[in-house]
């Protein structure tokens, strides 16, 4: 019988040690395919011409009406070379039109290249490690194909939103779409029709009222930004504001009308409260504490889990 018991013992011991060597393979395996997908998605997604510079803010000026399918307005951005240029590449679509780049007070000349980007010259080199910035003017309708900008309706209302990934961010605004430089700072500064509410990452900043029958919805992220995260989505949401998590950060919805007056729809939002729970005991503070966690509802399948703000296209 002693003998049994050592048999048995061994036996269990070889299979857990073999069970723990072929999990340590496994996690290993797991690692090097998760780095090697990574890293194949940032060469796939660099443009080797945005690459002398670190892009660290981003303000959008735009106008948009839901119930037409276009943008107008300027981004401006504030970046750093790290090296001396007498240029900068923008991603941006040659769908939407440049009409000026403003450096300095003086106007500068650009031209949209047939590769999907915008080449802006300096009157001279720039030196490394400078911070400095400049306007672009552009608009028009964004193309379809990855269907990155959209419009439609939901209960009788127009709808615009986005919905960038993976590679859309330049079918709207011009920016740097490589996912290896995250935007450090983003602001949104969105005039609509004052009868929408806009949505989007980060802190609601103010709403005010223009005339005439205007609105300016000014919106900003703190937290660095990949370009496809940048989402915005604008109709006659209703807003619904709360907390959640311990201590507590705002949770922010931006529903549709009907979505508010569901029961059911309302109790599957409201459940992200305890899910968040759950995800900081086991995990950790939300890493977004200081701005949000909400959603915004849109006309696209499925979801999109935009920083700060995730889209949603239902709540089942």
């Amino acid at each position: 019988m002693k003998h049994f018991y050592l048999l048995i013992l061994s036996i269990v011991t070889f299979q857990q040690i073999s069970a723990q060597h072929e999990n340590i393979e496994m996690k290993s395996f797991r690692a090097k395919e998760m780095k090697s997908f990574t890293n194949k998605m940032i060469a796939y997604n660099t443009n080797p011409n945005t690459l002398n510079y670190d892009l660290q803010y981003q303000r959008m000026d735009v106008s948009l009406d839901p119930s037409v399918y276009m943008i107008s307005g300027s981004v401006t951005s504030h970046f750093k070379p790290n090296q001396s240029m007498s240029n900068i590449y923008f991603d941006l679509s040659n769908a939407l039109t440049v009409s000026q780049v403003t450096y300095h007070n003086q106007n500068l000349t650009f031209q949209q290249l047939t590769t999907k980007e915008l080449k802006i010259d300096f009157p001279n080199a720039l030196p490394a490690n400078v911070l400095d910035s400049l306007t672009i003017q552009y608009s028009g309708t964004p193309p379809t194909a990855n269907n990155a900008f959209s419009t439609g309706s939901q209960g009788g209302s127009p709808i615009l939103s986005t919905l960038s990934e993976p590679y859309g961010a330049q079918d709207w605004f011009p920016t740097k779409q490589s996912m290896n430089d995250k935007i450090e700072q983003f602001d949104f500064k969105i005039t609509t029709p004052s009868q929408y509410n806009v949505a989007a990452n980060g802190l609601l900043m103010s709403e005010t009222i223009l005339p005439p029958g205007q609105k300016l919805t000014f919106w900003r992220t703190m937290y660095p930004t990949a370009a496809y995260l940048i989402a915005l989505s604008i109709t006659n949401y209703v807003k619904i504001t709360d907390t959640m998590g311990t201590p507590p950060f705002p949770f922010i919805n931006y529903v549709y009308p009907s979505t508010a007056n569901n029961t059911a729809s309302m109790a599957n939002i409201n459940w992200t409260k305890q899910i968040m729970n759950t995800f900081e005991t086991y995990f950790g503070p939300y890493p977004f504490r200081n701005e949000k966690y909400g959603h915004m509802e849109f006309e696209y399948g499925g979801g999109m889990e935009h920083q700060t703000m995730s889209s949603m296209g239902g709540w089942d």
